[in-house]
């Protein structure tokens, strides 16, 4: 779902929303199925089928993302700010219990989210000067196995010729 609100000329927002439902259709096939023999989860000191509900989907995919952008664009002024954030929410990692699928709260990461700043001046005809903060609250987590080196501080100067 994508909804734009622009209440002035030069302010324009967007927010962006998606529900995901993932899942190998022969492993849900399997899981309904009341002989299935072919998935395990230790349960205490037991081995027991894994329930359908158990199941978490396919790994590396989150059931919940999106993002946000506001921007503030004054091209009388030749200025322009723009905050923006993405999230994503938990999804299943790693399988740790052996059996092949994402069965088991151990084996989601956490979600996250990460904001990114930027500001941009025109100066000159030809140029336009933009200074920004990547993950602008400087997130960090071994846990989300997200790479990210921290907060990023960033200036650069953008050349703009157009030949006709």
């Amino acid at each position: 779902m994508r909804l734009r609100f622009n209440p002035f000329d030069f302010l324009h927002t967007q927010l962006h929303c998606q529900l995901l439902e993932t899942g190998d259709i022969n492993v849900i096939d399997t899981l309904n199925d009341p002989n299935q023999t072919k998935y395990w989860k230790r349960d205490g000191y037991n081995d027991r089928p894994v329930r359908p509900d158990e199941y978490g989907g396919l790994f590396g995919r989150s059931r919940y993302s999106g993002a946000v952008n506001i921007a503030v664009d004054v091209p009388e002024l030749g200025f322009m700010i723009s905050f923006r954030g993405v999230f994503k929410s938990r999804y299943g990692d790693a399988d740790l219990n052996g059996n092949k699928i994402l069965d088991d709260e151990t084996e989601y990461t956490l979600g996250y989210s990460l904001w990114y700043l930027t500001l941009s001046k025109n100066i000159f005809n030809y140029f336009r000067l933009q200074v920004g903060v990547d993950n602008l609250f400087n997130y960090k987590s071994q846990k989300a196995r997200l790479v990210t080196s921290g907060r990023t501080i960033y200036a650069r100067l953008i050349f703009n010729y157009v030949i006709e």
